[in-house]
């Protein structure tokens, strides 16, 4: 089969004029390596009632009943009242992120910009003034958001460094609130990976193992967020990449409905799966940064816990392969949340074996037509890595893109049934092992895997279905590191996710 893969590429390639032809090995390796995709994708049976493609957006959102509460809720009421420095704020910060440099977290730091925003926001509470309901709050933000005056890099050499005029919206909102941005936090290049080793900007080190990976794509973020040099970050997921470092890190990372969060001013990877995402250090504190970057209403995503919660745990997919210390800590949350009187139901859902090959074959192709313009114009720019799979996925047939498509309606059917049948939340581990060290691959039991596909290997089913997920910290192994437990929810119904969240997380304690 690798030589008919070679004559495949090497027949496209001149029909096409693909540019750089001398590469055509490269690309028929990682083809041929995604082989297994291709037949399972050949195997799917999509039937005649298969439903429409693409994700479900957020829809409308049911109206939230309980007041703010949370660490950045009360740090911002703090501030307005001349109970909390802001200035004092910054400069911890700043000397967390000097103190952690060798982490590698941060790309680029905005000390004197924050210093004179914090100074500013000081004197306008002393005089009264009203501030916003993020006052004092420190952003780090992922080097592919814009935010205005500071350097893009989007982490890779591949594309001109920008100096933007005006924040991403996302961003731009936060601001509107008295949020500070300390700075642009390292990433894995063009988000396209799942390690933040970055060939240009170096790896991003674990807070608690420097020797040990962070996760990614929004590695640097995770990391900013445990070590504090800032108290909440953003990053982009589109197969984890920030649920999972987040998960890895021993912090919180959320994504929201697919489509609430708007992406002006975001770089895209991949336009079906892409989402804004929030790193914090407790569940609660999602829910006011969430209404505010998707500009809802306040309050509309507060609301109590049901005090009957059920929960569904997954038993098929998250569970094979799965580190066994990992799934030892993952069974006892289990047990600790029934014992806290959660009703927790298990069993296996329908499709969801396909959501790797589906991942493959969306983010393929659509990662290559978005960089056909952008980063592939400079491929001498780009790690090899990333090139290699942006080139590559020029050589995918429409039909089985439009066939991953459609089989990504079956898998959000899937994955909604239990929710459908009285279930509050979805519950799986985070992550299949802890932080792993760098390389091509890593150990999960007794098995040998490629690192990206197994480290959002529990998170990419969620990004094809467009639902709302989040993880919170549930233990951590013999070594110390941490592992984390991941809630989804019914598209739309991001509230009741996140209410769910911050009780199973004062129930875990960890």
């Amino acid at each position: 089969m690798t030589d008919q893969i070679e004559a495949y590429v090497n027949a496209a390639a001149a029909v096409f004029g693909t540019p750089h032809a001398d590469r055509a090995p490269l690309w028929s390796q990682r083809l041929a390596s995604a082989l297994p995709d291709l037949q399972r994708l050949a195997n799917a049976d999509t039937g005649d009632d298969c439903p429409p493609i693409g994700p479900a957006t957020a829809g409308a959102l049911p109206a939230g009943t309980a007041p703010h509460s949370g660490s950045l809720y009360r740090l911002a009421q703090d501030v307005s009242r001349g109970r909390t420095d802001p200035v004092a704020r910054v400069e911890a910060a700043l000397a967390a992120t000097d103190a952690g440099a060798a982490l590698n977290a941060m790309r680029h730091v905005d000390a004197m910009g924050a210093i004179e925003q914090a100074r500013a926001l000081r004197d306008r509470a002393a005089r009264g003034e009203r501030v916003g309901r993020l006052a004092g709050v420190l952003v780090a933000v992922k080097d592919c958001l814009a935010v205005a005056g500071m350097p893009l890099t989007f982490g890779t050499r591949s594309l001109p460094v920008q100096r933007p005029a005006s924040s991403a919206e996302c961003v731009q909102r936060l601001q509107r609130e008295d949020a500070i941005v300390v700075g642009m936090t390292t990433m894995h290049e063009l988000a396209y990976g799942a390690t933040t080793d970055n060939p240009h900007d170096g790896r991003v080190r674990h807070p608690g193992r420097g020797e040990r990976l962070a996760g990614g794509s929004s590695g640097g973020s995770a990391v900013a967020v445990a070590t504090g040099m800032a108290d909440i970050a953003l990053g982009t997921d589109t197969a984890g990449s920030v649920r999972m470092p987040a998960a890895l890190c021993g912090i919180s990372g959320f994504k929201s409905s697919f489509g609430l969060i708007p992406l002006e001013g975001v770089l895209p990877l991949a336009w079906s799966l892409d989402h804004v995402g929030t790193f914090a250090k407790s569940a609660l504190d999602h829910v006011l940064l969430t209404e505010i970057m998707a500009g809802l209403p306040e309050g509309a995503l507060a609301r109590p816990a049901a005090a009957d919660l059920r929960a569904f745990a997954v038993s098929n997919y998250f569970l094979d392969p799965i580190d066994p210390e990992v799934r030892e800590i993952y069974e006892a949350a289990l047990d600790k949340l029934r014992r806290a009187g959660v009703s927790i139901d298990a069993g296996a859902v329908d499709a969801v074996e396909l959501a790797p090959t589906l991942q493959f074959f969306t983010i393929c192709a659509e990662a290559a037509q978005v960089h056909m313009d952008r980063g592939l114009r400079r491929p001498e720019g780009l790690g090899d890595e990333v090139r290699v799979r942006l080139e590559t996925g020029q050589f995918l047939r429409a039909v089985d893109y439009i066939k991953a498509q459609r089989l990504r309606g079956t898998l959000r059917s899937s994955l909604h049934a239990p929710l459908q049948k009285g279930a509050d939340v979805l519950i799986t581990p985070a992550v299949v092992t802890p932080a792993p060290e760098p390389g091509p691959t890593v150990e999960i039991g007794a098995g040998t895997f490629p690192i990206h596909p197994a480290l959002t290997r529990c998170t990419l089913p969620f990004n094809l279905t467009g639902m709302p997920a989040i993880t919170v910290p549930c233990g951590r192994t013999q070594l110390g590191l941490p592992v984390g437990l991941q809630l989804a929810g019914t598209c739309g119904d991001d509230a009741q996710l996140l209410a769910a969240a911050a009780r199973f997380e004062t129930i875990l304690g960890a």
